[in-house]
């Protein structure tokens, strides 16, 4: 095939991906998704057989989260102006994809235009646990009552990651979102224990 026609090809495939030669220089790269291209989101199947579930997370900093009432496509925004009005933190998905496939995704966001991908701060929670056998300081044998395991829990702690996430752009979403007819907010949760670091959040769910 002539060179010319075959790097139009390249082009074309990459045109929402101008970073490709970079991200290749790792195997994998991680991404917040928070829409439904979660696991359980009706467009998961775009990174399928490409990626893994790492991780639940939430955003560090808060966003103004919208959903399409038509379809229930979203769309995350930074606030505007300096007030934040009904901005709060996002809870999704970490997955780790291919690098070479994250043209599938910019190209579903139409990475530049509709959406740019950024690398985002995120919190990743976890609640260590185990079994430990229970023994007397000196090693000497408990009474048979006390003898055996018993399970314990340690505080939550919360840890800093980083991940790729698409925002959208105000130049292709202001004129859409304005009025609230066509969009409405994700759904607002509230925490079930109280944590300082997570009043409110966003999270998105199948309306299936």
């Amino acid at each position: 095939m002539n060179p010319h026609i075959l790097n139009m090809i390249a082009l074309r495939k990459t045109e929402f991906t101008p970073d490709i030669a970079i991200l290749e220089q790792s195997q994998f790269q991680l991404v917040f998704v928070c829409d439904d291209l979660m696991l359980a989101g009706m467009n998961y199947k775009i990174i399928a057989d490409c990626s893994a579930k790492v991780a639940r997370a939430f955003t560090q900093r808060p966003y103004n989260f919208y959903r399409k009432n038509t379809d229930g496509s979203s769309v995350v925004m930074n606030p505007s102006g300096k007030v934040e009005t009904g901005c709060y933190k996002i809870k999704g998905e970490v997955h780790s994809v291919l690098s070479s496939e994250m043209i599938r995704l910019d190209n579903h966001y139409q990475n530049g235009v509709q959406f740019k991908r950024y690398r985002t701060k995120l919190l990743y929670p976890t609640t260590p646990s185990g079994v430990i056998e229970n023994k007397s300081a000196d090693g000497s044998p408990l009474p048979h009552t006390l003898q055996g395991t018993k399970r314990f829990t340690l505080p939550e702690r919360v840890d800093p990651i980083e991940a790729w996430m698409y925002i959208g752009l105000r130049s292709y979403w202001d004129d859409l979102l304005d009025g609230g007819f066509a969009f409405e907010p994700v759904r607002i949760v509230e925490p079930e224990k109280e944590r300082n670091w997570l009043p409110k959040y966003y999270h998105w769910q199948n309306t299936k």
